[in-house]
């Protein structure tokens, strides 16, 4: 019996997305054009509007109205839950053609907002409604004799785009974007995904790991984040990481740039761990800049290399790969739904010699509540445990143990697999 994928329902978008992560979901199902490149005003101060549109074709007009209004209320009093009233008018600014009255009746039906391509009025008394309004422009004018509503729930198109009836459409200071029904599900899926991924990598920059290299490491990038993290249960100050121990070329040792791990130093200090517990990047001692310097610790074997002026690349790296593990231990969902693929992999390899590794989207595991799973996988993908690809959009998302992920499991780690000599 095939199971259900769960939905990631109106609300959660509401709370979790925004317009720029759908647009770039958008972008990788090969959707590059869902956004009017027109500057949108939302007016009423309201967050996020995220709804399914509610279409109205609006034309300009210089005679008397025989059936003044009849459209556009009749538009209003159609509206259902969570509809958002699409107003496409060329950007004419002809008239204030949303208002009060409109709104009062369109929230009646359960409507949460207005996409107005022209002009509106009325914005004050709109915002004390709470009611979210994005426009190009605002005018005095009443629409009466001078724009028209001639048709309802039609294709309607602003700046070339086409908004359908029932389109899933999200708007917020960056602009609007309108999601095609047929890619749907997985667009709003990837956007789950990447918006859980970014909080992780914002996480990992915030300890010291640059741009570049979280891009590589992560796959993604992140939304704004402050100069501060929790890590181990202690706050930690954002330092001033070198790219690489060696990027200069100079000496006959390098280091992986992001994966290079070194094991645990033999005194705080080279950590950079005051007396208090919290991180002081600038108690790290100075060495020589032309050559990787270390000293061989009395620690297990394990050697420590110090960089001048700096945090120790190495050492930031076995950082942020304890950081993942801690997270299996702290999060055992995750580890749960890590295992299902790793026991799905062996049982594709048992079955097949052929078999590449690739497994279809889980949707179901034990003790787990459906709902939750699209924020594990995008746990899972940020923290290096799982890698993903599109099969296709009849076939949907794959999914593949790394080969962190299946140290994870295993209970291993980087530094027992590799062996860095340095001399």
């Amino acid at each position: 019996m095939s199971v259900p994928t769960p939905q990631i329902t109106l609300p959660m978008m509401r709370q979790h997305l925004y317009s720029a992560v759908v647009s770039d979901a958008l972008d990788g199902l090969g959707f590059p054009r869902q956004s009017p490149r027109l500057q949108f005003t939302p007016y009423t101060g309201v967050d996020l509007l995220v709804g399914r549109c509610k279409t109205t074709l609006w034309v300009d007009m210089a005679h008397i109205d025989p059936h003044p209004y009849d459209l556009e209320l009749r538009a209003v009093d159609s509206c259902q839950a969570d509809d958002v009233l699409i107003a496409a008018a060329g950007g004419s600014r002809r008239s204030g053609i949303w208002g009060e009255l409109l709104t009062t009746a369109a929230k009646n039906g359960g409507c949460v907002g207005a996409v107005v391509d022209g002009a509106v009025r009325d914005v004050a008394k709109m915002r004390n409604m709470s009611f979210s309004v994005y426009a190009r422009a605002t005018c005095v004018y009443d629409s009466l004799n001078r724009q028209r509503v001639v048709d309802v729930d039609v294709p309607v198109e602003i700046d070339g785009i086409p908004f359908l009836p029932g389109c899933l459409v999200f708007a917020d200071e960056d602009g609007i974007v309108v999601v095609p029904r047929e890619v749907e599900e997985e667009a709003i899926r990837r956007a789950w995904d990447k918006v859980h991924a970014e909080n992780v990598v914002r996480d990992a920059i915030r300890l010291g790991m640059k741009s570049l290299d979280a891009f590589e490491k992560y796959g993604v990038l992140w939304s704004s984040f402050g100069d501060s993290a929790q890590f181990g249960g202690k706050w930690l100050k954002r330092p001033d990481v070198p790219r690489s121990v060696t990027e200069s070329g100079h000496g006959p040792h390098r280091l992986s740039a992001t994966h290079a791990r070194i094991g645990a130093p033999r005194r705080c200090a080279s950590r950079g761990l005051s007396s208090s517990g919290e991180t002081d990047f600038s108690e790290n001692p100075s060495r020589s800049e032309s050559r990787i310097p270390a000293e061989k610790t009395d620690h297990a074997g394990r050697m420590i290399v110090s960089v001048r002026q700096g945090w120790c690349r190495s050492i930031l790296s076995s950082m942020i790969e304890d950081f993942e593990h801690e997270q299996l231990r702290r999060q055992p969902h995750l580890r749960a739904a890590l295992k299902v693929y790793g026991d799905l992999q062996d049982h594709g390899r048992d079955r097949s010699p052929d078999f590449d590794g690739w497994i279809p989207r889980v949707v179901e595991v034990a003790e787990i509540e459906s709902s939750a799973l699209p924020s594990i996988h995008g746990k899972l993908i940020a923290f290096g445990f799982l890698t993903f690809d599109l099969a296709g959009r009849d076939t949907g998302m794959r999914y593949q143990l790394t080969p962190l992920g299946k140290n994870a499991l295993t209970g291993k780690t980087t530094s027992e697999e590799q062996t860095l000599d340095i001399d």
